[in-house]
């Protein structure tokens, strides 16, 4: 070549590299950008190779990248399980050929393009210099459900410091709707139910499979635990294996701010019997039970006392006003004399409170003997959550200890009455503690001879009767036993409940009988008592129902008059 050609060519070099400067990149000595290969899982049930519709994402599933150089063996460099949204992102790639890999799982057949090596499939990826790559790897379940049921358990919960996690005092949910669709070839609905007093739902039954765990989202309320939007509501997802019994836990803070409550509450009191002629005194107390004061003010009216309010004012928040108002009886009246009052509160720019009660007192023209009877049980008394035997607790709480190591306590109050105007004698009543509760203490004792407790050391279940002497009750007294009863073991050393959803029998029914003068009488026996538990999130602790305190019904002795004439008798 000669000299000329050589200085040619030389000089077109030099235009070339003015023209098309090399790239820093890959300029001597300089690292090349990195990239990033994005794989998505999901579900195919059409087999079309593209997710649409409800084609659900896949969680955990686990993936590969391995580095493929032309004429070598496949190098690993990374492997992670896809997210909640069914994504995996291996980043810090150099350019270059790579595998990006799936595992094959039992049931499932891949439908998007991919070759069959090491225990899966994968795509092929050539990434260039600092290029981000997505990829798609579509699955179709393809085996029916296997046998082997199992569970799956929600709790749902108030979540007020937004942690995503039940804290402290967050209470579960009552009422909250939940489903749980089966994901296979389609989404199938498989059950749905309401979560229960302490939050809980459980599907049973279950088969195993993919399953998408679904919440319903009222207004005013949002997830703060992990969850994906769908079908107005969020869902967790599940792969359910033979006779599993998976829990979530799903946290939600209400976002709204509610209007202020307008509320007043109106209490009317007075004597329940009375004579033709009397004047008796009626007590009325005013509550706002609402949270906001009644600027407008506030009237109590009650027609026994004409038309005008029988008492008008202003009433702030959480204020309580309370007044008596004497009235004389009509002397020719008998029987029952009721009468109602109402009370209505105003705050401006609100529609008006108004709250109704009445009252009846009973009349007694002739001798009218009444006794009655009841039953309230109080507690829990004892910690449920303690790790050794507690104090007894200053209040108590709706909550059990599960296979206890040692007795939880309650209190069980009879109260008796003379609602008539006879002095009654001889009043006694009977009451048996049934098999899993025993008496320890009697705590209070209005009136005659406390009955006898059961001793100290005698834990095993049994019945225990309890006979409380009361003798002469004048008319219009009532007397109260009010006794510490408490839990019993069984031949394991654990005390009751042993079940989170046992079902404990406290009593059957309270008796009482009396004698009143020129009467006949027949007992009066109150409703028994049963707690039956309510399993919770955690399983050595469950909520006692019904809420306690919790009162039977007054039953009534019924008198009849020792002197009324015989149907032979009669005239």
């Amino acid at each position: 070549m000669n000299a000329r050609r050589i200085l040619a060519l030389a000089a077109t070099l030099l235009v070339l590299a003015s023209i098309c400067p090399a790239s820093p990149s890959s300029a001597e000595g300089l690292t090349p950008l990195l990239g990033s290969i994005t794989v998505h899982k999901f579900s195919d049930s059409n087999r079309d190779g593209m997710q649409n519709g409800e084609e659900a994402d896949l969680e955990n599933w686990p993936m590969r990248i391995y580095r493929w150089d032309e004429g070598q063996s496949p190098v690993l460099v990374a492997e992670r399980s896809t997210d909640g949204t069914g994504q995996a992102t291996f980043g810090d790639l150099e350019p270059g050929r790579y595998k990006a890999w799936e595992a094959d799982q039992e049931c499932w057949e891949p439908t998007t393009p991919a070759t069959s090596w090491d225990g899966g499939y994968y795509q092929v990826v050539q990434l260039e210099e600092g290029e981000s790559t997505f990829i798609e790897f579509g699955n179709l379940y393809e085996c029916a459900p296997p046998p082997g049921l199992g569970s799956i358990t929600a709790y749902k919960f108030d979540d007020t410091n937004r942690s995503g996690a039940r804290e402290g005092e967050e209470e579960g949910i009552e009422g909250w709707l939940f489903r749980l669709y089966f994901v296979g070839d389609s989404i199938q609905l498989f059950a749905e139910d309401v979560t229960g007093p302490a939050g809980g739902v459980t599907f049973t039954d279950v088969p195993p499979g993919l399953y998408k765990v679904w919440e319903e989202m009222p207004e005013c309320w949002e997830p703060t635990t992990p969850g994906r939007r769908w079908n107005d509501g969020y869902y967790q997802m599940v792969q359910l294996h033979p006779h599993e019994e998976p829990t979530f836990r799903f946290g939600n803070t209400n976002t709204c701010t509610a209007p202020p409550e307008i509320c007043v509450d109106l209490e009317k009191t007075g004597p329940e019997t009375a004579e033709p002629g009397d004047v008796i005194t009626y007590n009325f107390q005013v509550r706002n039970c609402g949270d906001i004061a009644f600027e407008g003010g506030v009237q109590v009216y009650d027609p026994l006392f004409g038309d005008d309010p029988i008492w008008s004012g202003s009433l702030g928040l959480g204020q309580i006003i309370e007044f008596d108002m004497p009235y004389t009886l009509p002397g020719d009246h008998c029987g029952d004399f009721a009468n109602s009052a109402w009370v209505i509160g105003h705050v401006p720019g609100y529609p008006e409170a108004r709250d109704d009660d009445s009252w009846t007192v009973r009349v007694i023209c002739e001798p009218e003997p009444c006794l009655r009877i009841r039953k309230i049980l109080e507690g829990a008394f004892t910690d449920p959550y303690a790790d050794e035997p507690p104090p007894d607790l200053p209040e108590p709480v709706d909550h059990i200890r599960v296979r206890a190591g040692w007795p939880t306590r309650f209190h069980l109050t009879i109260e008796v009455e003379n609602c008539g105007n006879v002095n009654l004698t001889g009043v006694e009543v009977d009451d048996v503690i049934e098999n899993w509760m025993a008496p320890r203490t009697v705590l209070e004792c209005s009136h005659g001879s406390p009955p006898e407790m059961r001793p100290p050391g005698d834990d095993g279940p049994g019945l225990d009767p309890i006979v409380w002497t009361i003798g002469d009750l004048p008319a219009g007294q009532s007397g109260y036993l009010k006794l510490l009863i408490e839990t019993l073991r069984d031949p394991h050393d654990q005390y009751a409940p042993t079940l989170p959803d046992q079902v404990i029998e406290i009593n059957r029914g309270a008796m009482v009988h009396a004698v009143a003068p020129g009467f006949v009488a027949s007992d009066a026996t109150t409703e028994g008592i049963t707690l039956t538990m309510q399993p919770s999130d955690n399983e050595h602790v469950s909520l006692i129902t019904p809420r306690l305190p919790y009162s039977t019904p007054w039953a009534y002795m019924i008198f009849t008059s020792a002197t009324a004439p015989t149907s032979a008798e009669s005239p």
